[in-house]
């Protein structure tokens, strides 16, 4: 119905646990097409360094667009809404 987005991204090596504690975020996307909105889907990239002058290093993904995908989407569920139209949307 919409483009991904990013929603959180988060560093690990400068991250603390309060930051991750709480994560609370407000959406807005554009619709492609008329229809209900019944919830999100999610995933992640992580990328790991590779060692100087030995690799490149990897990333992880486990978005639906990735060639390998080893872990499915996580849902997220919404509350029953009116349908939303196209264009504009904000999910809080």
């Amino acid at each position: 119905m919409a483009d991904p987005a990013v929603v959180l991204s988060i560093d690990t090596q400068s991250c603390t646990v309060d930051d991750l504690e709480s994560v609370v975020a407000n959406v807005t996307f554009t619709l492609r097409c008329d229809g209900p909105v019944h919830g999100f889907g999610s995933w992640f990239d992580v990328g790991f360094a590779g060692l100087p002058g030995v690799d490149e290093g990897v990333t992880l993904s486990t978005s639906p667009d990735a060639p390998q995908v080893s872990t499915l989407a996580l849902p997220y569920a919404c509350a029953d809404n009116p349908p939303p139209s196209i264009g504009q949307y904000s999910y809080a």
